[in-house]
Parts: structure tokens; C-alpha cells; sequence
């Protein structure tokens, strides 16, 4: 794999070829390549999807590289990004969004969690003081008197129709240097400006809890997109196919395929975009779950592999007396699985609770549509969302149109039976069971759980990779990104099952 990045270009990478081809690589494993925030030193916080990123040789500088490597015999993987972009003053997209809010040809781009408290602005959690102070310290003020925009620090953001008519207005018709001087000497002035924007400028610590946007785990400077609009694949997909097309590229591997609204659908759309390119997908498979048959895909980057290869190795007949002398050492009481949910609870009250509001008010909304539902209230219907984030044990279901897994069905029957056993919510889980039954009969009721599984990912990974892993170390080797740190070990018939299987 090769890390681009404006300290590593393509022409960077020109004298290690050789080398590479002496050692016997015969694939080079590119990181994203798009259009990326200046001085990104990884390429998944994308600002533009229609272009090579110049910081690294553009599009020529591309086709050079790429002619280079194919002239050795090595083909070229292309890491991709279907599911969030850069939330910052050089997407394109949203800058867009920034200046014609819900007019914007790009708005149903982004996944906006459409809540009562929304109100079509976007939040910018990107204040490093709180906003009262940053605005009478003159951290935010007006600038440009040809084309009025925000400026907060270093960051310059497009001015909306009514700031800007309203700037206008203030300056008499004639926006000057001398009116703008006059607006930012007023920070009251400058607020008023302020509410009138797409977007609400905000504390970064006030994001901590979650934002108005779907974003990357919970992550706020990643705002997720919506590539399952058929314009929007097209947009945010088509260099990537163009290249594999004019034989640049041989293949791509596919980011957080568990973000998409449905994998299985994007997959497909791929395919036929590219006429079946070899693709690999990033998907954590926990134990014995297997990649779903019907996706369109080799196989996955090797989680699964890892984890099979690392527990074989593990000698099961000495477990016992293992966990019991770590409990000793480590004064450690909990079991792992008891640590994985307290840690889903934190997370999920601590960072999550905005993407929580937006599920809960989906459900409750849909619950008074029908007969059943009229006695739920929204605060038990948010309780039980909560549980029932904090009782999945897999990464992810996919349900979705014309797709009744029975392996998907029967874990989301469990996990909902599970939540309302374990929050005491029988009316709630009676109302989620009835709207499962009828999901794929009532699009709206599909459009809750397809949602609810795109946030599945993030409170399993947040809450066992980076926090679990960190508080149990028994055997340090099984914390690691597709292994449970409850699980011991696997039989040499379960290694030998799955070797059959990926042959």
C-alpha cells in the first residue's frame, strides 16, 4: 500500500518501483487520489470527487505513474471513498450548499438528519472559543467587498442571498471596505448576519455530542453523502470509473462500504459502471458471519482472514487458567461482553445522542401512523433506540428493497427482543416487531431500519476498538479490528471451513 500525500507524490514513488518489482509486489495499493483538504496526509477528507488531486501530480502526474507501474507487470488498486467528504471551506459541494441552502443542486448530496431542531443550517462545530467570546474578539467577521463571505480564522465561507442582501442594505447598496469596517466593529451586527446564513458557526466542544449531519463514526470534520441517489453515485463515482475505463486503474478497494444506505445496491451500480472490476470491500466480519453471496465483490480487505489466522494459533486447553490469573493480576471483574456494552452506553449518551434524536424521532413519527403505535411516547421510543444500538453484536444488517435476508431478519428480531428484555419496554418492542413484519410491504417502515443500520457501525467499532481493546488485555493479539475480545480461540475445523470457503 502506498500512502499519498503532498510529502509522498507520484513522482515520489517512481524511483521505489523497481524495487517493488524486484521484491515480486505485482499490485500497488494506492490511498485515495481525489481531491482532498490541502495538506491531507491521507485523502479520505475528499473535496471534490471530479478530480485528481493536484498536491500529488494531478491527473497527468497520475496517468504517468500509473503507465510506469503497468510497464512492470504490476497493477494498480485504487482505495476509494463512497461514503463522507471534508466538512471545510474547500468542498465544493458544500460551499455550494453554504450559499443556496436547500436551492443547492448538492443538498441532498449530504445525509442532513432531519430533526424538529434542524431547520435546514448546517452546524460548524469549527470555533476553537465559545461564540460569544470568538465573535466580540473579532475571530468571525465580514469580509470582501466584492463578494461579501464569512471569514472565521483563516477560513473564508460564502455569504447566503439574505446575509448578503441584507450587507446591501446596511452599506447603503454600495458594500465598501468602510461598511464592512463598520458591520465588524459590531458584533451584534455581525450576529445578525450570522442567523441568516445555511449554516450556524458553533463551539467545537458543543459538537461533541453529535451534529446535524450523519458524519463518520463521529467524527465532525467528515460529513456523510448520499451516494445512493442515482445522480449522486454519478457524481461522486464517475472519474473513479472513467479511470478504470482508460485502464489507469485495475480495481478499487471500497471504504466503509458499512456506511452506504445500501451496500448491496452500490455494489451493483459499480459493477455495471465499471463492467465487474475486481473490488474489495472494507467489511469487519465478527466469528462466523460470512460476506453476503449477493454482493458484488471478491471478497473483503482481511479482517476476517486476520482473525482466523490469529486465533488458530491461540491453545484453547489453557484458557481457563489464563483468564483466571488475569483476573488476579488485573483485579479485572467484568467480562469483555460486559465492557463492550457499558462502552456502547457511553458512547452512545456521550457522542452519539444527536444521531439518536434522529432515529428516535423516524420511529416515533412512524409509530402515530399507525394504530398500534398511539401510546408510545417519544422519550421511550429514544430509550429504546438507545438499547437497542447498544445490543447489536455484528457491525451491521442489511436490509433493503427487494433484499428479506433471513440471516438479516433473524438478528434484527433478536436484537430487538434483546433491547426490549433488556430496557423493559414491552410496548416498544411489540410496536418495532409489528413495523419489522411489515417493513417490506411499507417503505417507510424499511426507510427507518435501512437508516438505523447505517449508525450499527459506529457504536460497535467506537465502543470495542477503541475503547474495550484499550481496558482488557489478556492476550493482546485478539485486540484487534475483526476479533472478539470475548472469544478464545477457533476450532481447526472452523480455519479450515473458512479456507474452503475463500478458496
Amino acid at each position: 500500500r502506498i500512502q499519498f500525500w503532498k510529502g509522498f507524490n507520484f513522482q515520489d514513488l517512481k524511483p521505489v518501483i523497481p524495487f517493488l518489482k524486484k521484491l515480486g509486489v505485482d499490485a500497488i495499493y494506492s490511498s485515495p487520489i481525489l481531491k482532498s483538504t490541502q495538506g491531507s496526509t491521507h485523502g479520505y477528507d475528499v473535496t471534490d470527487f471530479q478530480q485528481v488531486n493536484g498536491e500529488l501530480g494531478g491527473e497527468e502526474g497520475l496517468f504517468d505513474i500509473s503507465n510506469m507501474v503497468h510497464s512492470e507487470g504490476m497493477k494498480w488498486i485504487q482505495d476509494t471513498v463512497p461514503n463522507h467528504m471534508a466538512v471545510n471551506n474547500e468542498n465544493i459541494y458544500l460551499s455550494d450548499v453554504y450559499k443556496f441552502g436547500r436551492k443547492s443542486f448538492y443538498w441532498n448530496l449530504f445525509d442532513f438528519m432531519n430533526t424538529p431542531e434542524f431547520r435546514n443550517r448546517i452546524d460548524l462545530y469549527i470555533l476553537g472559543d465559545p461564540y460569544e467570546e470568538a465573535l466580540n474578539s473579532g475571530k468571525i467577521s465580514v469580509v470582501n467587498p466584492k463578494n461579501p463571505c464569512i471569514k472565521v480564522y483563516d477560513q473564508e465561507f460564502p455569504m447566503s442571498e439574505t446575509g448578503l442582501s441584507m450587507i446591501k442594505s446596511i452599506s447603503g447598496g454600495n458594500v465598501t471596505n468602510e461598511s464592512l469596517e463598520r458591520i465588524n466593529s459590531d458584533p451584534a451586527m455581525i450576529h445578525s448576519i450570522l442567523i441568516r446564513q445555511n449554516y450556524r458557526i458553533k463551539y467545537w466542544k458543543s459538537g461533541i455530542e453529535g451534529t446535524n449531519y450523519r458524519r463518520f463514526f463521529s467524527v465532525n470534520s467528515l460529513i456523510a453523502i448520499r451516494t445512493e441517489n442515482t445522480k449522486y453515485f454519478a457524481l461522486t463515482m464517475q472519474k473513479l470509473l472513467t479511470l478504470f475505463q482508460k485502464g489507469i486503474v485495475d480495481g478499487f478497494r471500497l471504504d466503509h462500504i458499512d456506511g452506504l444506505y445500501s451496500p448491496e445496491n452500490f455494489l451493483l451500480r459499480f459493477a455495471r459502471g465499471t463492467g465487474n472490476a475486481p473490488v474489495w470491500v472494507e467489511k469487519i466480519l465478527t466469528g462466523s458471519e460470512r460476506l453476503r453471496k449477493s454482493w458484488k465483490t471478491l471478497g473483503t480487505t482481511g479482517y476476517d482472514f486476520l482473525y482466523y489466522c490469529t486465533y488458530i494459533f491461540i491453545d484453547n486447553s489453557r484458557r481457563r487458567e489464563l483468564r483466571d490469573f488475569y483476573t488476579r493480576f488485573s483485579e479485572m471483574r467484568k467480562s469483555p461482553g460486559q465492557m463492550i456494552y457499558e462502552n456502547k452506553k457511553a458512547y452512545i449518551r456521550n457522542s452519539f445522542s444527536h444521531e439518536v434524536n434522529f432515529l428516535s424521532h423516524i420511529f416515533y413519527d412512524f409509530f402515530h401512523e399507525k394504530i398500534y403505535g398511539q401510546d408510545i411516547t417519544y422519550n421511550k421510543t429514544r430509550e429504546f433506540i438507545e438499547e437497542l444500538l447498544m445490543s447489536f453484536s455484528i457491525y451491521r444488517t442489511y436490509l433493503t428493497t427487494g433484499s428479506r435476508n433471513p440471516e438479516d431478519m433473524r438478528i434484527m428480531y433478536e436484537t430487538i427482543n434483546l433491547a426490549g428484555k433488556r430496557s423493559g419496554l414491552k410496548d416498544v418492542q411489540k410496536c418495532m416487531i409489528l413495523m419489522l413484519d411489515s417493513a417490506f410491504m411499507d417503505g417507510k417502515a424499511l426507510y427507518c431500519f435501512q437508516k438505523l443500520q447505517q449508525f450499527i457501525p459506529a457504536t460497535i467499532a467506537k465502543s470495542m476498538e477503541d475503547r474495550t481493546f484499550f481496558q482488557y488485555n489478556m492476550i493482546i493479539a485478539l485486540n484487534e479490528v475483526g476479533c472478539l475480545p470475548e472469544k478464545f480461540s477457533v476450532s481447526r475445523k472452523s480455519f479450515h471451513s473458512y479456507m474452503k470457503f475463500r478458496s
